[in-house]
């Protein structure tokens, strides 16, 4: 690591991962990971985690701005207009990404983190199901030109019947 801490919260944004508590699992098998409980912009609870012993200095609550820089392109162009207009109308995260697989809408684990703001869409995916949609899982390639990297992600459908 060459910083001293990363938050739980910064995980997915900076480092694209869409499963970060299992590369949190994988890092403390292999290194001493220290880890402090840490509230952000005053309401969601997280972790930070560090390499270092002395956890004294780090702060226990995080302010953070997002910014609009995510961009969302296929083959055809520019495709984040209708996750945006769902964030716009729809503030919970779960009812956000219900109405969009039912718009027909492709949704992978970065969508749903940057557009709907599910950090846990697994889990949500998963009480959809519950409750009795057919939601399919495939993967599809994203790509990242901050850091130029290739990688297969987890999409989700609404099945087709």
């Amino acid at each position: 690591m060459n910083v001293d801490y990363v938050t739980s919260f910064e995980l997915p944004f900076r480092l694209l991962l869409v499963r970060a508590p299992q590369l949190i699992a994988d890092v403390r098998d292999q290194l001493q990971l220290n880890r402090k409980a840490a509230v952000f912009n005053g309401k969601r609870y997280g972790c930070v985690y560090s390499l270092k012993q002395d956890l004294q200095p780090i702060p226990e609550s995080f302010h953070y701005h997002l910014s609009n820089r995510i961009r969302r392109v296929d083959p055809q162009g520019p495709t984040a207009a209708p996750y945006q207009q769902i964030a716009r109308e729809i503030k919970p995260a779960r009812e956000r990404l219900r109405h969009a697989l039912l718009a027909g809408l492709p949704v992978t684990a970065l969508d749903a983190l940057f557009w709907f703001g599910s950090q846990r869409v697994a889990a949500d995916i998963a009480q959809l199901r519950r409750s009795g949609m057919e939601i399919v899982t495939e993967e599809v390639e994203a790509s990242d030109n901050l850091f130029n990297t290739t990688r297969r992600v987890p999409v989700y459908r609404l099945t087709s019947k």
